[in-house]
């Protein structure tokens, strides 16, 4: 076998396709991977993992099997990432630019079939960049023509959203029309009501309007069994079942059951930080209100006197509105096992299940003080970082964990002054071929090859003072117990900063809290004791303490 046929056989690659809308067929990732896997035949490649997302815009940078494929990438699993083009991988030119760069970093060729992108290339920096901006400038024109054609419907009186409660959607046909399947071409959606819902809605407005709290509303609904908005979502992770008082509120500001049509009167920006989608409110003169009275559910004087309901509720109390809310160290991190809900602070001082003070969607109805939550579940905390015997044997493990690595590298820094004369003399080879080119490499696989070897020299050179460092860590351990211990008792003391940094501290410490409750009301606290938090080496201990 010459060298090159040995250099193809061991090229690991990666497969990633991508389709963006949820109309568009599963096929189209089985097309794509076909596409590919018969361009890793060609070149003698062997395919060691497929990564794909359905129905997920190219503009979003958290999808699941994306970030999957870039952590696979970083751990050296695969030497080549094909991709069916550039848009496959991300829409976003500023996202691409990095990835392609981390790509490099971890010695990563990425090659794509159908635009003939391949990051080997000399020039393939500037035709990424082009490419990366002809797909970017795509979306947004996407998003243009999508938006023109909802602000064309809208103007007709047509429905551009999802299915409110109490209506369902309706298709609008055109006969005149036919689509690639020879049926009548949908033209667009309308709405009709729903008459079981619609019969909860007048209840709810009518309760609201004598003076019922939407929270007493969303009990009495629940105590009914009357299926909340949420009951035929697909979801996977929130709950799905129960009404809450949200809901209710959500349905008593919502002109729509006036027979009021309202479109356009938000927008979602994303986060260029986050990547999460915010909601920005348009002005109303933006607004396109359609006055449909097939769709009212409620008369003009039911809704008049919810309004007027809601605006006496209404305090002007500037100080109410000062955002200066409480803020505990154990919010957020405490979960019902019944239903997955946070428990909240249901008044100044007991923390309650959300889902039962919303509505009474759960069951879990006890309530925990807020002090005796905090003594039950930080007591041990805090006892143990500080306690001498735990210390003591953290240490006790840190220094076995170094003695064992010291022993496997030992060979190697005997060997490491000329180790890294060799690595000096290399590396200067490497950067002479790269100043003045050379006829078997590009600059990118020469330029890889120059970190690799840094990166190895820095790997001696780390391992030299590993016994200095051991006796460094070790002597830190007990201040890090200490530190962690105050920052955890600034928290307890209410200012925000400092219950940000405490809770921060509880989540590697404790992790989530699950409540759970016994046959006599009490409350138990199930949660972890990681000491692995301070140093990377312990194990974890579990607990569950009454409360």
């Amino acid at each position: 076998m010459n060298k090159a046929a040995k250099q193809t056989a061991t090229i690991r690659a990666a497969t990633y396709a991508r389709f963006s809308s949820a109309r568009q067929k599963e096929t189209s990732i089985t097309d794509q991977r076909r596409v590919l896997s018969e361009r890793a035949e060609h070149e003698g490649w062997t395919i060691v993992a497929e990564y794909s997302d359905s129905a997920i815009s190219g503009s979003e940078r958290n999808r699941p099997q994306y970030l999957a494929m870039q952590n696979a990438a970083k751990q050296g699993a695969f030497n080549v990432l094909i991709a069916h083009d550039l848009s496959r991988l991300t829409r976003d030119l500023e996202e691409q630019s990095k990835l392609l760069k981390r790509m490099r970093a971890w010695g990563v060729r990425v090659v794509c079939v159908a635009d003939s992108y391949d990051s080997k290339d000399k020039s393939s920096h500037l035709y990424g960049a082009i490419k990366g901006a002809m797909n970017q400038q795509y979306s947004v024109d996407l998003a243009e023509n999508v938006y023109r054609g909802l602000h064309g419907q809208a103007l007709q009186g047509r429905w551009c959203g999802g299915r409110p409660y109490a209506y369902q959607l309706r298709k609008i046909l055109d006969a005149s029309q036919r689509d690639q399947y020879g049926e009548a071409k949908k033209i667009g959606t309308r709405l009709e009501i729903e008459p079981k819902q619609a019969r909860w809605v007048k209840f709810i407005f009518e309760r609201f309007a004598d003076g019922a709290s939407c929270r007493n509303i969303a009990a009495e609904l629940n105590a009914r069994d009357v299926p909340s908005p949420g009951s035929t979502w697909k979801r996977k992770q929130r709950r799905c079942k129960g009404w809450l008082h949200t809901s209710v509120r959500a349905i008593v500001m919502n002109p729509l059951y006036t027979g009021r049509q309202r479109w356009n009167a938000c927008q979602f920006l994303k986060d260029p930080d986050t990547g999460k989608d915010v909601r920005r409110a348009r002005p109303d003169t933006e607004w396109v209100v359609n006055h449909i009275e097939r769709l009212r559910i409620i008369s003009e004087a039911l809704w008049e006197r919810v309004q007027v309901r809601q605006r006496d509720a209404a305090n002007g109390d500037a100080r109410l509105k000062s955002g200066n809310k409480a803020r505990y160290v154990l919010s957020g991190l405490l979960t019902c096992s019944e239903c997955g809900a946070h428990w909240t602070m249901g008044c100044k001082r007991a923390y309650v299940c959300a889902s039962f003070i919303g509505g009474k969607a759960c069951q879990c109805s006890e309530r925990v003080n807020r002090l005796d939550m905090e003594r039950v579940i930080l007591g041990p905390v805090m006892d143990g970082l500080l306690d001498p015997a735990r210390v003591a044997r953290m240490a006790k493990e840190m220094e076995a964990e170094y003695r064992q690595r010291m022993q496997s590298v030992s060979a190697r820094r005997d060997a490491a002054p000329q180790e890294l004369t060799d690595l000096d003399a290399r590396i200067a080879r490497l950067r002479d071929r790269l100043r003045d080119g050379d006829p078997d490499l590009t600059h990118d696989e020469l330029q890889a090859a120059v970190d690799r070897a840094e990166g190895k020299r820095k790997q001696l050179v780390a391992a030299q003072p590993a016994g200095r460092q051991s006796a460094r860590v070790l002597t830190m351990l007990p201040k890090a117990a200490a530190l962690y211990r105050k920052q955890i008792e600034e928290g307890l003391s209410g200012d925000p900063q400092a219950v940000l940094r405490a809770k921060a501290i509880l989540r590697d410490l404790v992790g989530t809290v699950t409540l759970s409750t016994g046959k006599d009301g009490e409350v138990w606290a199930s949660y972890r004791l990681n000491p692995a938090a301070l140093v990377k080496s312990a194990g974890t201990v579990g607990r569950g303490d009454r409360i």
